[in-house]
C-alpha cells in the first residue's frame, strides 16, 4: 500500500483558538461544580476533529461529561464557552488533566462518557445548498486520554449516539463503544477516528488523503442523498429503528443506501473522480464481515519447502474486499489479508484486488515470499477478511482458488518452480 502520512494534514492548523476544558463532577442530580486549571497544560487530553455533513463552514462545538444516569455537564475552562468550528470544519480543544469535584478533598480523575455536540452551517452534498443543522450532531466516546484523540462528528456518529442512548438504563462506556463499533462495521469505516474531507476532486487526489477518508466522505454524501426529499433526522430515525432489535441492517435499507450512493456518484453534484460504487469500499454497507482461510492441500516431496507462492482466489457473487482505489493496482487495506500466526516471521503478503465487473466475480491475488531460512511448510497460509452483502451467507465452496503457483525454497535459486503437482491450496472457514 502506498505510504501516507499517518495523520492527514486536513486540519490546516487554522483553529488557533484552543480552549482548556476541565471535567465536572456529578452529584445525584448531575449538578456538581468544577474547579481547577484555567489554561491548557502538556498533560491535558487533547481532542480535535472534523464536523461534517458535508463539512461545516462555521458553528460551535460543546463538550459534555455524561454521567451513567445520563445527566450531563458542560466542561469548558475558564468559562463554559462553545468551541468554534473553523471554515474548514475543524475544531480543537483540551480536557483538563487536573480536575477537582466540589466538596472533595482532592483531584478526581473523570472516567466515563464524553459527548461532543456540534451545531452550525454546512454545505449539503445532495443539493449544494448551505443549511443550518436541524438538531445538533453528536459523537459519544468513552474514557478519552492522550494528546492525539481524533473524533469526527457526523450523521454516522449521531446514529451511533442514538443507538447507545436508546431505551432506559445507565449509559456506560461499554454501550458507547459497542454502538460506535456497530456503526463502523456496518458502514465500513471507523466513524470516530477517521476524519472526512472536503468533497472536492483536489482533496480526493491528494496523496495525504486516505481511502478510508474518501469512503467516509462519500458515505455522508449518500446519507445526504437519502435525505434529499425528507429530513436527515427522519433518515437517522429509520436506520436507528432498523438496528435497534438485533444490530443488523435490513436488506431494504442497505439497498436504499447503495441506490443513494450510486445516484449521487452519477449526479452533477459529485465533483470527484469517483463515479463507480465498485471503486469505493461502500458496496456492502449494511452487510457482515466474514473471515476465511487459505490453506495448502497435498504434501511436498520430502525435504522440500516453500520459498513463496502466488495465488488467485475468486470471491462469491457480491463479496468484496476493502482496498485502496487510488492507484492502477488496487492493493488491499491493512488487515484484509494477513499471514497465519504459525508462519515464521519475515513473510509479507501483498494483496491485489480486482472488483467484480459485469458477470465476472471479484478476485484477490496474493504474492508471498519468505525471508526466513528454510522457507515454510504446508498448512494455513493466510486469512482473508471479506465484506458480505446484507442478507446473504455464501457457502465456503463459492470461494474458489483459480490458480496456485508455489516457488521452491532454494538458497541458490529461490525462483525455482515447485516440482510436480503434489501441492495446491483451498479456502476454508
Amino acid at each position: 500500500m502506498k505510504a501516507k502520512t499517518f495523520f492527514c494534514l486536513i486540519f490546516f492548523l487554522v483553529t488557533a483558538h484552543i480552549c482548556g476544558c476541565g471535567f465536572g463532577g456529578f452529584s445525584g442530580g448531575g449538578s456538581g461544580s468544577t474547579t481547577g486549571q484555567t489554561s491548557p497544560t502538556d498533560t491535558d487530553t487533547k481532542i480535535s476533529g472534523v464536523v461534517s455533513k458535508g463539512l461545516f463552514k462555521d458553528g460551535t462545538v460543546k463538550i459534555y461529561a455524561v454521567n451513567t444516569d445520563r445527566n450531563r455537564e458542560e466542561i469548558s475552562i475558564p468559562e463554559k464557552q462553545p468551541i468554534p468550528i473553523s471554515p474548514f470544519g475543524t475544531y480543537s480543544t483540551h480536557i483538563s488533566s487536573s480536575r477537582t469535584v466540589s466538596g472533595s478533598s482532592g483531584g478526581v480523575s473523570y472516567s466515563g462518557v464524553v459527548e461532543i455536540e456540534a451545531t452550525g452551517t454546512y454545505t449539503d452534498e445532495a443539493t449544494g445548498m448551505d443549511k443550518p443543522t436541524e438538531v445538533p450532531l453528536r459523537a459519544l466516546i468513552a474514557n478519552p486520554t492522550g494528546d492525539q484523540v481524533k473524533v469526527a462528528v457526523t450523521p454516522l456518529t449521531e446514529l451511533a449516539a442514538q443507538i447507545a442512548t436508546k431505551g432506559s438504563g445507565t449509559l456506560t462506556a461499554d454501550k458507547v463503544n459497542s454502538a460506535n463499533a456497530l456503526i463502523s462495521d456496518l458502514f465500513k469505516v471507523d466513524i470516530i477516528a477517521t476524519q472526512p474531507v472536503a468533497l472536492t476532486n483536489d482533496e480526493f487526489l491528494k496523496d495525504s488523503t486516505f481511502q478510508t477518508q474518501k469512503d467516509y466522505t462519500l458515505a455522508l454524501a449518500a446519507i445526504s442523498q437519502m435525505a434529499k426529499n425528507s429530513k436527515l433526522s427522519d433518515v437517522l430515525t429509520t436506520l436507528a429503528t432498523d438496528l435497534a432489535d438485533d444490530g443488523a441492517m435490513s436488506v431494504e435499507n442497505a439497498a436504499a443506501f447503495r441506490t443513494a450512493l450510486k445516484d449521487f456518484l452519477a449526479s452533477d453534484r459529485n465533483p470527484t473522480v469517483v463515479k463507480d460504487i465498485r471503486l469505493t469500499n461502500l458496496v456492502n454497507v449494511g452487510g457482515t464481515t466474514r473471515t476465511v482461510k487459505l490453506v495448502t492441500t497435498g504434501e511436498p516431496p520430502p525435504g522440500l519447502s516453500f520459498g513463496g507462492f502466488t495465488v488467485t482466489v475468486e470471491l462469491p457473487d457480491g463479496v468484496t474486499l476493502k482496498a485502496d482505489f487510488s492507484g492502477t493496482a488496487y492493493e488491499t487495506l491493512s488487515g484484509v489479508v494477513t499471514t497465519s500466526a504459525s508462519l515464521p516471521q519475515g513473510i509479507y503478503p501483498i494483496g491485489n484486488y480486482t472488483p467484480p465487473s459485469g458477470t465476472a466475480r471479484g478476485q484477490l491475488t496474493v504474492a508471498m515470499l519468505s525471508s526466513s531460512a528454510g522457507g515454510f511448510g504446508v498448512g494455513e497460509l493466510l486469512t482473508i477478511k471479506c465484506d458480505v452483502p446484507a442478507g446473504t451467507s455464501p457457502p465456503i465452496s463459492d470461494f474458489k482458488v483459480v490458480s496456485f503457483d508455489a516457488v521452491l525454497y532454494d538458497p541458490n535459486n529461490s525462483g525455482s518452480t515447485f516440482p510436480g503437482s503434489t501441492i495446491g491450496a483451498s479456502v476454508t472457514e
